[in-house]
């Protein structure tokens, strides 16, 4: 998994399309497959399969995070093109992808950076010390410093009552609400 780490700020950047490419995908293709959901047409099944799967892949990231450490997840449609989700679903998957990440981030204590500039860019960029990449290094900065002092998991928990995720218990919450309070 590609990630990055700001030392000023205590911050890992991990790259959401490594994550999926790396330990998402192959889960949620496998299922897509065993469920005969594998068509061009988005059903609301594979809908709810891809939050499944992306909801528990980025949960299951931040807690592998280093401790001390605040994680943000950088994404960018551009980098989720040769995907063999893209592959299967086309261009209206990126807005599903859009759509999933920004309910992670209301819904979970995780702080999801959206961006048009691709990881791999932003990092050359970075170690090159071109203005861009200051730029977004210092917006990096402003996005990982939202104070999530208050978070509480109710909106989550209704989520996963009305969609019956039930890897999502409360025990699940209480390892990632530890995880976030050694961040704080």
């Amino acid at each position: 998994m590609d990630t990055d780490e700001l030392d000023n700020g205590f911050i890992s950047i991990i790259s959401f399309s490594s994550l999926y490419s790396l330990d998402i995908e192959r889960k949620f293709l496998d299922d897509v497959v065993q469920y005969g959901l594998a068509t061009e047409k988005i059903t609301p099944d594979v809908k709810r399969l891809l939050h499944h799967h992306i909801i528990y892949g980025v949960c299951e990231a931040i807690k592998k995070c280093s401790t001390g450490r605040r994680c943000i997840l950088y994404f960018c449609n551009a980098d989720l093109l040769h995907t063999q989700t893209y592959d299967l679903f086309g261009s209206a998957i990126a807005k599903i992808f859009n759509k999933i990440l920004k309910d992670i981030s209301n819904k979970l204590p995780v702080r999801v950076y959206m961006t048009k500039t691709p990881f791999q860019y932003y990092v050359f960029l970075k170690t090159d010390n071109k203005n861009k990449g200051i730029e977004i290094v210092e917006s990096l900065l402003l996005h990982a410093s939202k104070d999530q002092s208050d978070y509480t998991f109710n909106k989550i928990k209704k989520y996963v009552s009305r969609n019956g995720l039930t890897f999502l218990n409360q025990k699940y919450f209480n390892s990632i609400t530890n995880r976030m309070l050694l961040t704080k």
